[in-house]
């Protein structure tokens, strides 16, 4: 009839409700305390408290698991539910596995594509239409089979410090590149680059100005000869040669400029944004103009849009996978780079708070990605 968990007792002030239907997943509050989950053999009507409802896609992977295992719940919106089933019936449950099977790499990326702007949480599908369909391919093909330098630009200042969108990717996204066999650097300022030092490759930039940041690209792109560079959630120059965040305030004292690595690269140039005001942006400038922002001009040879940036780099890693037949997003743990650079002063870039969260977004948000993706790659079976 249902799943039973077990844990510390939750008091209801309700004794009883009158019956009424029960949905698929409901989440029933019995006298005892121990909530127990409704599947597909429940009853059609009910009279315990509900306290909520789990979403059908994990209520049949929950029927899997082992008794003992640990289950945790986080609070959706309808939104997001009926943003998840839509895009389960589009990318993995309604597709026949003949068809998914068959799907060649450019249906590939414009999958991706559809997947990793789904949500819209700053339009980024204005974006998106501007861009010639398969703009995922195309990035992953420049960093496919790189066995030198790649340096991955990374940071935006947020309340004295770094926020969580972007490093995250950028860590994630030199992993599975250092894996591959390329040796790949993390560019960014104080104190991220202070924070990332330990741990991996960092090229640290101090250039607060313009012409500075020119003689800095210039020597640190001589001396590391890179095959390619990748901007993930990095303020980019407006127009006015200033830096401002989704806000509209000019944060420009507290930038170190990167954008002279892109515009003067001899390699090829990926840029990875999710509002409009990120390095290359510039590439799509007229569409930005349908958006509340002070969008960057900074361009770049490819443009990546996502949701989330850190997404954005999940949607390479997945290309870098399928050619290598490496599960590499397996080993992406969005909640462990949170703990990892929480520890170490980071703050969510919407609530400006150290919280385990990317743009006010949950870490399981960022596995779900991950999941589909692996679903779309083959390395996990579409769900039943």
């Amino acid at each position: 009839m249902g799943y039973r968990l077990e844990g510390p007792v939750i008091k209801c002030d309700i004794e009883g409700v009158l019956s009424e239907g029960i949905c698929f997943g409901a989440i029933q509050l019995p006298p005892d305390g121990q909530p127990i989950v409704l599947l597909n053999d429940r009853q059609t009507i009910g009279g315990y408290p509900k306290i909520g409802a789990a979403l059908s896609l994990d209520a049949a992977r929950m029927t899997q698991l082992v008794p003992g295992s640990s289950v945790h719940f986080a609070p959706i919106t309808h939104h997001t539910a009926h943003k998840a089933l839509q895009l389960a019936q589009r990318f993995t449950l309604r597709k026949p596995l003949q068809e998914a099977s068959t799907m060649n790499e450019q249906q590939l990326s414009e999958s991706i594509e559809q997947l990793l702007v789904s949500r819209n949480l700053r339009h980024m599908t204005v974006a998106q239409a501007a861009l010639q369909p398969g703009y995922y391919l195309r990035a992953a093909r420049h960093l496919r089979d790189i066995t030198g330098t790649v340096i991955i630009g990374t940071g935006f200042p947020v309340s004295g410090t770094f926020e969580t969108d972007g490093p995250v990717g950028a860590i994630a996204l030199y992993q599975a590149l250092e894996a591959l066999g390329a040796r790949p650097y993390i560019a960014c300022g104080a104190p991220l680059s202070h924070a990332l030092a330990p741990d991996y490759r960092v090229l640290n930039l101090t250039a607060r100005n313009l012409e500075a940041a020119r003689i800095e690209a210039t020597t640190q792109l001589s001396a590391l000869q890179p095959h390619a560079i990748v901007a993930i959630e990095r303020p980019g120059i407006a127009a006015d040669g200033r830096y401002y965040n989704m806000h509209g305030e000019d944060i420009t004292a507290h930038c170190f400029y990167f954008d002279p690595f892109i515009s003067q690269a001899n390699c090829p140039t990926i840029a990875i944004g999710d509002g409009g005001n990120e390095i290359g942006m510039g590439n799509i400038a007229i569409a930005l103009t349908r958006l509340d922002i002070t969008a960057s001009v900074t361009c770049c040879n490819e443009l990546l849009v996502a949701d989330v940036s850190n997404w954005g780099a999940y949607g390479l890693i997945a290309f870098l996978g399928l050619w290598s037949q490496q599960d590499l997003l397996a080993n992406i743990s969005p909640e462990d780079l949170l703990h990892y650079l929480s520890a170490r002063g980071s703050v969510d870039g919407v609530t400006r708070q150290n919280t385990l969260t990317e743009d006010g977004l949950l870490p399981f948000e960022g596995a779900n990605i991950i999941e589909q993706l692996r679903v779309l790659t083959h390395f996990l079976p579409r769900a039943l």
